[in-house]
């Protein structure tokens, strides 16, 4: 009888001690999941293996206890992935890190696994780690916090074999809460490989993550303005966070690896801007969007930092998606988007400039060989040559041409024989109609 009380009281004894250090260890464990990918055999790039190396060696010196995978093939991946978020389920700070190719198809991001053989688009699919599983493996640990950096956009190596030309990644608009996102550059953007050791922005990130007392958000404020000053503002990097306290790679004196603290704004105004900035809703819908609802909240505390930083990375989404729809010749979206911005920044010059240019006529592309043809029974048909560099020839007669300045895209033709042609373009520049001196009407057919 006494030996087994004297066992159940060693047993509560062991028990009383061994719980309070498992959840110290559960919530305050630093778990990071490095991976770096360099020998594809199609399209090999230079630096992301030391990109990874150098980042998990900075990632332990700030307290993370770290998996890294370099050269990693499609099962090392995804079991490493799989393994990352069943750790994660004892709670604590998560941080998942790529480098290498990574792609988009259909707005789902992939990350490239080495020796991955991709002939066709739909191939994606079955031979690369869809992204998203990294954030299905975080939701599922439900650990709290959880940071995410893709330093993966450099260009599709297998743009010819798809069907879409999009380029670097897209944007994720649904992660759990508590996970702040950090891509090498903006969306549909290219990020640089580097020519040094590091990439540019993984560089810039090294030496950020460096400087003690930085929440996460100065650290890639940072990097930007890092990255700003090494590519002369041509690789800008993006951030999305849902976050809800302070996150430190170097608390310096903060005791606490993860010190959370009260949002400075804990009304609803602002949870309502970020929620519309995380929807897309950047400038619109008029008075429902992440701009016009961190300026109300603003208005209720005029000092908040958090505000003004999501009014300015809201204005710079809305900028990058105009600048999307150029590249893809849609002015008129480009233009609804400027003139929406410059009615919520009417100081800014530059989106003045940008409405200004769109709301004149786009000049089309006239360069090629045209059939010319005039309405009389006594002019043949005739083959004029138009040249981008302003001269053209008829047959015989050579000539310069030039648009007019007005909204109806008028090209007049001058003629060697002083004889000249007033056209109207249409607006696909394939064909042409107007007169001549004489008023006859004269008619022009794109051939090639």
């Amino acid at each position: 009888m006494n030996s087994v009380l004297t066992r159940i009281t060693l047993l509560t004894l062991c028990l009383l001690f061994i719980i309070p250090i498992q959840s110290h260890a559960a919530t305050g464990q630093r778990l990071a999941l490095v991976i770096g990918n360099s020998n594809y055999e199609s399209s090999p790039l230079r630096n992301p293996v030391n990109d990874a190396s150098d980042m998990a060696l900075a990632l332990q010196k700030a307290g993370f206890t770290v998996v890294l995978k370099k050269n990693a093939d499609l099962q090392t991946m995804e079991e490493a992935i799989e393994d990352f978020g069943n750790k994660l389920k004892l709670g604590g700070v998560g941080l998942f890190y790529y480098a290498g190719h990574g792609l988009q198809v259909n707005g789902v991001n992939y990350l490239i696994p080495i020796r991955a053989r991709i002939n066709k688009e739909t191939d994606v699919r079955y031979k690369a780690v869809d992204a998203g599983r990294v954030l299905d493996e975080m939701a599922n640990a439900n650990n709290g916090l959880n940071v995410v950096i893709l330093d993966a956009c450099r260009d599709n190596p297998f743009t010819r074999s798809f069907r879409s030309s999009s380029r670097g990644l897209a944007v994720i608009s649904t992660a759990p809460t508590g996970t702040f996102m950090a891509y090498s550059t903006g969306p549909g953007q290219v990020a640089r490989d580097g020519e040094g050791r590091n990439s540019p922005f993984t560089s810039a990130l090294l030496d950020s993550i460096k400087v003690p007392g930085l929440p996460i958000e100065q650290v890639f404020k940072r990097v930007r303005q890092k990255l700003d000053a090494s590519t002369g503002g041509r690789q800008v990097p993006w951030e999305l966070s849902s976050i809800k306290g302070d996150f430190y790679f170097n608390p310096s004196a903060t005791p606490d690896v993860v010190k959370f603290t009260t949002p400075p704004v804990s009304d609803s105004i602002l949870k309502q801007a970020q929620a519309a900035y995380e929807a897309g809703y950047f400038a619109e819908p008029e008075g429902d969007n992440a701009v016009e609802l961190a300026r109300q909240a603003l208005r209720n505390e005029p000092d908040n930092q958090t505000a003004r930083d999501l009014i300015t990375r809201a204005a710079s989404a809305y900028e990058n998606q105009a600048k999307l729809a150029l590249a893809r010749n849609d002015r008129n979206t480009a233009l609804k988007i400027y003139q929406r911005l410059f009615k919520l920044f009417p100081d800014r010059e530059n989106y003045l400039k940008e409405t200004v240019a769109l709301e004149r006529p786009a000049v089309p592309d006239i360069a090629g060989v045209w059939n010319w043809s005039v309405r009389s029974p006594f002019v043949p048909d005739r083959t004029n040559t138009i040249r981008a560099d302003g001269t053209c020839t008829l047959n015989d007669l050579t000539g310069k041409w030039g648009f007019q300045k007005d909204a109806e895209n008028h090209i007049a033709f001058y003629w060697s024989n002083n004889w000249t042609h007033t056209m109207t373009v249409s607006k696909d520049g394939l064909s042409m109609t107007g007169t001549d001196d004489w008023g006859t009407r004269v008619t022009g057919r794109k051939i090639k």
